[in-house]
């Protein structure tokens, strides 16, 4: 992401918080919930060319990266949210241009295995992850024979 989108999603995200901090309105926290989570999704996307950039600043050293998915505990819904949906919009470029790759579960353990399980998928091979393909064969291992697990996932 180039440092221009950057501060403008660190703007939506301050004018989000702000209003979010203020309304009454339900109707209104709605909008910018939905303003924040752009806002968040706009600085997940993690480019080859920034980790690149990046590394030039550290004097060329590759780079451990921390991606804080699937972590729920961002304070505004105290972890009531469960992510259960597969690692998205990271660039295949990331494993050239990385030394290690972290993911930081949520707080909920068991949750966390069907993301982390995309996770592996992706970093297992970047130029062939599909997000939906990866997510429907954790779901499968992870429910095993039983039906109603695997209609619960």
């Amino acid at each position: 992401m180039s440092k221009e989108l950057l501060l403008l999603a660190k703007r939506v995200q301050a004018i989000a918080e702000g209003g979010n901090h203020y309304t009454d309105s339900d109707w209104d926290r709605d909008r910018y919930e939905e303003l924040e989570d752009i806002a968040m999704e706009m600085m997940s996307m993690i480019t080859g060319e920034d980790l690149e950039r990046t590394r030039e600043r550290l004097g060329g050293r590759r780079i451990l990266l921390y991606d804080n998915y699937p972590v729920n505990d961002d304070g505004r819904r105290l972890s009531l949210g469960l992510i259960l949906g597969p690692l998205r919009q990271r660039s295949p470029e990331i494993a050239h241009h990385v030394a290690g790759y972290l993911a930081c579960p949520m707080h909920q353990l068991g949750a966390s295995r069907l993301p982390l399980r995309t996770v592996a998928d992706f970093l297992a091979d970047p130029q062939g992850y599909d997000p939906d393909r990866s997510w429907q064969a954790a779901i499968a291992d992870l429910a095993g024979d039983d039906p109603a697990a695997l209609d619960a996932l």
